[in-house]
């Protein structure tokens, strides 16, 4: 096992338990949503208002095939990332994967107390 990747529906917690993860094992923490939005300059809500979730899910994808040759990392996949099956393969091989479940209440109360995710994120359609 090179990797631990975190996935599962936003504010569920993989942020928060990826950077603690990674502090107690000494890797790196690499969260996609951070990488795609360092990369393009905006917020995944602007990129998303701006040219829809066809162009974010595109560039989650590009991201995700770089992921797979990292080693020593604890990775937080988006919550929609699972949608990309073939590169979700490739990156899972080899890696430990953890799927992180909150209560629907406990999401909602979450997003509804995280002013950041407020801002930052557009609404699933």
């Amino acid at each position: 096992m090179d990797k631990i990747i975190l996935i599962g529906f936003r504010c569920t917690g993989k942020t928060t338990i990826g950077k603690k993860l990674a502090e107690v094992l000494n890797w790196k923490f690499l969260d996609l949503d951070v990488e795609i939005q360092k990369k393009t300059g905006k917020t995944i809500k602007e990129m998303v208002e701006e040219k829809g979730w066809d162009y974010f899910r595109k560039l989650e994808k590009e991201e995700m095939k770089k992921l797979k040759n990292i080693k020593n990392a604890v990775i937080a996949l988006g919550g929609g990332s699972v949608i990309h099956q073939e590169e979700m393969e490739k990156l899972l091989n080899g890696s430990l994967v953890i799927w992180l479940y909150s209560s629907p209440e406990v999401i909602l109360e979450r997003i509804r107390k995280d002013e950041k995710t407020a801002l930052q994120r557009p609404p699933l359609k």
